[in-house]
């Protein structure tokens, strides 16, 4: 930003690796999101697209800051054919405090049965400012009913799902 003499760093950035493999990426530039990459397109050596990924930000200002979250990314693989790429999405929810809540993955449109659902759940200490412990992770198939994997945290040898005091994982 010319104005405030602040360096955002750069709207786009080409990468050539030694491969000849290119990247492209692009920044945003605005106050809220400056910095997050919004997409990223990569070729091959002779110059085919080979995969483009797009990620969508939103942003809500709050008093004197901004609260920005990844809502979701979209991944399109060409594998040097132009037309007809793969493709796959992955969408995020947050709470109030930007924890993430859930990640739906959504594999590609044109199957079904390779999608997956991630649940997350935290515990807080407001009082403390402890409001980013994770207390539970679950995986889900994609009929969203069976559990394929959980994960619990328990903090400050507390039991589980318990208010932490310090927020040391135990």
């Amino acid at each position: 930003d010319y104005q405030r003499r602040e360096f955002r760093g750069f709207g786009e950035v080409n990468e050539t690796l030694s491969d000849k493999t290119k990247r492209h990426h692009f920044f945003h530039q605005d106050d809220a999101k400056k910095g997050k990459e919004y997409r990223t397109t990569t070729y091959n050596g002779t110059g085919n697209i080979f995969q483009l990924t797009e990620k969508k930000w939103d942003n809500v200002t709050n008093d004197t800051y901004f609260v920005v979250d990844l809502r979701n990314v979209t991944e399109q693989l060409y594998d040097g054919v132009a037309s007809n790429p793969r493709q796959k999405v992955t969408a995020y929810t947050y709470d109030a405090y930007g924890n993430l809540l859930t990640a739906r993955y959504d594999g590609e449109p044109s199957r079904s049965g390779d999608e997956k659902y991630e649940y997350y759940s935290f515990v807080s200490n407001t009082t403390a400012w402890i409001v980013e412990r994770m207390s539970r992770s679950a995986l889900y198939a994609s009929d969203n009913a069976t559990k394929e994997k959980e994960t619990l945290f328990y903090y400050d040898w507390l039991p589980y799902s318990s208010s932490p005091t310090k927020g040391e994982l135990t």
